[in-house]
């Protein structure tokens, strides 16, 4: 029906419809303090209030062309506007006609509601109760629209003012149309007629009076009802009227729906739990499981949207029955675990319940839901998206579903089997670099990757290496001509090269001296003393000696002498004694080379002689003595332990060796061994693949992994058509004694008058929760709609952080198992229509310690479940000072590729403006320039805008409307949005 406004007095002035008289119209509705107090004195009951309202409205134009120095404006003095109804033949009574009064123009019989008001303020009129409604609605999940039908004028006889009270009341809902003129604006009904249960709550509790019940039917008849229902001594009547706008009394339902008397809310062990529950908890965070665990996995077989391991590891939680409090940033995947949490738990058979006061939150879930073709499962039954229609369509539709089969569930186990192998390849290689390497501290990928570090060393060392192996060649080839002579060594268990190498050189002199002997000049020396090889030898030794001894002397003639004289066994004698000094200094000198570790070729007497200066400066520096026995110490700890060879390549190249290479090498030297050993133990798993296969094995678990979110929303649906088992009900006798399927076939049989849906859920709900397993709703939904003894086993409240524990506290009572999800760092739940008490006067024991059902849940659910990964964001500006400012920088924000592109992210764009009474008129311009130019721009693109207090959002509002009225474009891009995916992104201010 459309609301229809009185005909105009007169052609608006042009000058009165450019922006600069309107701005200051508006500036002056704010601030002129005359206008202010004539509009304060006007009575609304008083039939000549819309004049007056007219009156002092016009005046304030005046005032405000006076002050633009606009011409005067020619005026007709003495209007009222129901002389201006009686003038067109409108009859300007608010009393409705009575059901026999007919006009011969038919005007009751139209669509048309009339009003008593002029087209400018009823257009201004049905905006704001429109932005208002639409607000309490968004925030709350309530629809507060509600027509009235009578009103009941009336007092106790004890109290000196009347009330007016709605008595009737339907949900309605406006819609804003444009025409060629102006807006226009139709109303259309939601549900059936009901009681004002707030009236009836108030007259019952303190008066102890009941109104009839209304239990459909003729509203003439009820208004009689009422009439009759008059406690003696009160004014008591019926105006039998019609008004349209905000009543925010459905809470009372959930008034009656948390009466102790009606239901035991703390036998509920999850309701049990959270008010057993107090202080504010330990603040401790679950684990992250190890989500490729088999264990772990089978506990979630099925998902229907991606899930990282924080998500995964709550899911695997709600599996195991838990009741959990989930927290998580914004952007972090809530809504998306959310719906994979639903998934599951209908997929396992389970009853879901989901609650959130805020539409969005229920439109993102909901289109999620459908999005992985579970929405067929879905009962809807928030304010303004549960209307009758809306509910039997998808009964309907999900009826003429028929039942499901299992093929998609064997072709799920295969494919599922497929991936497991591939994920058994890469864990597998993962698995090995990560167990540790025997006893060295490091995990084979950290001993490979050491490996890798230290090899540039080995490269280095390969030149002298090939050098080494030169030499061993050499030596290779000297030990195969000696081969000869191993005969001479039969016998022996074992052969030392350095004896074989004496022996060889032994033997060669031996046979030169052989040869040498028999022409020998020493046979003219010993005469006939010498015999050749049959000399006596031990004779000739000691002469021999005798002669060494003097040979310093360089005097050969002089050493012959003596041999040749008698006294040459005294001067033996003599040399003895010398000798016998001679070893005793040499075992004291091997004594101190032993001690300071001095190598062979330094231990002779003679090199000790020669050195004997720095012999005794050395003693004036001990520390370096001992300096050099810790290195020969070390010398032989590394011969002792297999690497002889590489002290022997330090000491070959003594002169340009680098002691500090000596520690490089050494270390490459044991990386690459520790790599060799970690790949004989490991081989198969690390040597089987190369970076490619590993590539290629990746892209093929992504694909088959998205195979399977794909494949396990077929498996869900077909399940939940297969496993439903609606129970038949009653179908015999009268048809208001039907129930369950037997009810719903009914009813989806009319084509109008169908039952309302409360009392649908109420004969049916069993079979409407097999035909649609999830139910959506907002708190008062639940009181609404679900009747005593309904239960779910699962319920998920979402934006918990700001729901009330009142308002959750009824759909906790029916809940089997509980899963709270929300954010603390976000706004508390709001006192819009409470704060009765203050908290100081309140009993410690009756203190409410919990600001929202989250805080509780955080008390009660340890430890806390948390998401740290952020993925909203299409640019890190966006999430950067939330995450700096409120949640200390711990998010995950994933880099975007955009962070260059200059129409992303947060820019601030300066406007020369003035701050006048809250309100800035010249930013509120450049804003709603910037939001035109958007919509002409990019109406592909969603649209917001916010503001920091609700004067600059009035002035925004206000200049916005005009420019609304007279852009097509504008008007395109609202109602495009309004429709686009649900509304879920329709433009908002």
């Amino acid at each position: 029906m459309r609301i229809v406004p009185l005909p105009a007095l007169e052609e608006e002035l042009p000058d009165e419809q450019d922006d600069t008289f309107l701005e200051a119209l508006y500036a002056a509705r704010q601030e002129d303090e005359l206008y202010l107090a004539e509009i304060a004195k006007v009575d609304p009951e008083s039939e000549k209030a819309e004049g007056k309202l007219l009156k002092i409205e016009r005046a304030l134009k005046d005032r405000v062309r006076e002050a633009l120095n606009l011409p005067v404006r020619q005026t007709k003095e003495d209007l009222n506007l129901v002389r201006h109804a009686d003038n067109h033949g409108i009859s300007p009574s608010y009393i409705l006609p009575m059901p026999e009064d007919e006009n011969e123009d038919g005007r009751h019989q139209d669509t048309d509601i009339q009003t008593l008001m002029l087209p400018d303020r009823l257009t201004r009129v049905a905006k704001s109760i429109i932005d208002k409604g639409r607000s309490f609605e968004r925030e709350t999940g309530v629809n507060v629209f509600h027509a009235a039908f009578g009103i009941l004028e009336w007092k106790d006889p004890a109290e000196r003012s009347k009330f007016l009270s709605p008595l009737l009341l339907i949900e309605i809902r406006v819609d804003r149309k444009q025409s060629p003129r102006s807006a226009e604006f139709h109303v259309s009904g939601i549900e059936k007629m009901s009681m004002n249960t707030t009236l009836m709550q108030k007259l019952q509790s303190e008066h102890g009076l009941a109104l009839p019940e209304y239990e459909g039917g003729s509203i003439e008849d009820y208004f009689l009802l009422a009439e009759e229902a008059a406690p003696k001594g009160w004014d008591w009547k019926i105006r039998r009227e019609v008004m349209f706008g905000i009543f925010p009394s459905s809470k009372i339902a959930m008034y009656h729906d948390l009466d102790p008397s009606r239901r035991a809310l703390a036998d509920n062990e999850v309701v049990a739990t959270m008010l057993a529950s107090s202080g504010v908890g330990d603040g401790s965070y679950a684990e992250t499981y190890e989500t490729d665990d088999p264990e772990v996995a089978r506990m979630v077989p099925h998902l229907v949207m991606d899930a990282d391991a924080s998500q995964y590891s709550a899911l695997v939680d709600a599996a195991r029955g838990d009741n959990m409090a989930l927290e998580g940033p914004p952007g972090s995947g809530k809504s998306q675990s959310i719906v994979n949490l639903i998934a599951a738990a209908l997929a396992d058979g389970k009853k879901v319940l989901f609650v959130a006061e805020k539409l969005t939150a229920l439109d993102v879930v909901k289109a999620r839901l459908e999005a992985a073709d579970i929405g067929p499962f879905i009962l809807p039954l928030q304010a303004g998206r549960g209307t009758r229609e809306k509910i039997y369509e998808s009964l309907e539709e999900r009826i003429a579903l028929g039942r499901g089969g299992d093929s998609a569930g064997r072709d799920f186990e295969s494919r599922k089997n497929a991936l497991e192998r591939r994920r058994a390849i890469l864990q597998g290689y993962l698995d090995a670099l990560g167990k540790p390497l025997g006893h060295t501290g490091m995990t084979v990928h950290q001993a490979i990757g050491y490996g890798i570090s230290t090899a540039p060393t080995l490269s280095e060392l390969r030149g002298d290496t090939e050098i080494l192996n030169d030499d061993i060649t050499a030596g290779n080839d000297a030990l195969t001509a000696s081969r000869n002579y191993l005969s001479l060594f039969q016998g022996r268990s074992d052969i030392d090269l350095h004896e074989i190498e004496e022996f060889i050189g032994n033997r060669a002199r031996i046979q030169s001296l052989e040869s040498s002997l028999a022409t020998s000049e020493i046979g003219g020396i010993l005469g006939d003393r010498y015999l050749g090889k049959a000399t006596a030898i031990v004779a000739v030794e000691r002469e021999v000696r005798l002669a060494r001894a003097i040979l310093d002397f360089e005097n050969t003639d002089l050493a012959v002498s003596i041999l040749r004289s008698a006294d040459a066994d005294s001067l033996l004698r003599t040399v003895m004694e010398i000798d016998e000094r001679r070893n005793d200094l040499a075992a004291r000198a091997g004594e101190f080379c032993d001690s300071v570790h001095l190598p062979v070729d330094y231990r002779s007497l003679q090199f000790l002689f020669d050195h004997k200066s720095d012999l005794e400066a050395a003693s004036l520096d001990p520390d370096a003595l001992l300096d050099r026995a810790q290195l020969k110490r070390s010398e032989d700890t590394l011969r002792r332990q297999g690497y002889t060879e590489l002290v022997d390549w330090a000491y070959s190249d003594l002169e340009d060796f680098d002691p500090t290479r000596l520690a490089k090498v050494m270390r490459a030297i044991i990386a690459k061994n520790m790599v060799d050993k970690a790949f004989t133990i490991h081989g198969s798993a690390l040597q089987d693949y190369d970076g490619q296969d590993f590539d290629r094995i990746r892209e093929e678990i992504i694909e088959r992994d998205r195979e399977l979110i794909r494949m396990s929303r077929k498996v869900i649906r077909q399940g939940l058509l297969r496993d439903a088992r609606p129970p038949q009900g009653n179908g015999i006798g009268r048809k208001s004694t039907y129930t369950e399927m037997s009810l719903i076939i009914n009813e989806m049989n009319k084509r109008r008058n169908r039952l309302g849906i409360r009392e649908l859920t109420q004969r049916a709900g069993q079979a409407l929760l097999e035909l649609k397993p999830c139910w959506m709703m907002s708190p008062l939904a639940v009181a609404q709609y679900l009747h005593e003894g309904m239960e779910f086993d699962l319920v998920v409240i979402d934006v918990a952080s700001q729901m009330t524990p009142e308002n959750a506290i009824g759909a906790l009572s029916r809940a089997g198992q509980a899963v709270v999800v929300g954010d603390t760092k976000q706004l508390p739940p709001t006192s819009f229509f409470r704060k009765m008490l203050d908290d100081e006067d309140i009993d410690e024991d009756l203190r409410e310690d919990s600001e929202s059902i989250l805080d509780m849940a955080n008390v009660a659910f340890m430890p806390i479940r948390q998401l740290r990964w952020h993925y909203r964001s299409r640019h890190s500006a966006l999430i950067q000072f939330s995450n700096k400012m409120m949640y200390k920088e711990e998010l995950t924000i994933f880099p975007s590729p955009q962070e260059d592109d200059p129409y992303m992210g947060v820019h601030i764009v300066e406007v020369p403006g003035a701050y006048k009474s809250g309100r800035n008129e010249i930013e509120a311009r450049a804003v709603v320039s910037a939001v035109v130019r958007h919509m002409t721009r990019h109406p592909d693109q969603s649209l917001g805008v916010c503001t920091m207090n609700s004067d600059q959002k009035d002035l925004i509002i206000d200049e916005f409307e005009r420019e609304r009225d007279r852009n097509k474009i504008v008007q395109d891009f609202v109602s495009k949005w309004e429709e686009e995916n649900d509304s879920l992104e329709e433009f908002f201010y």
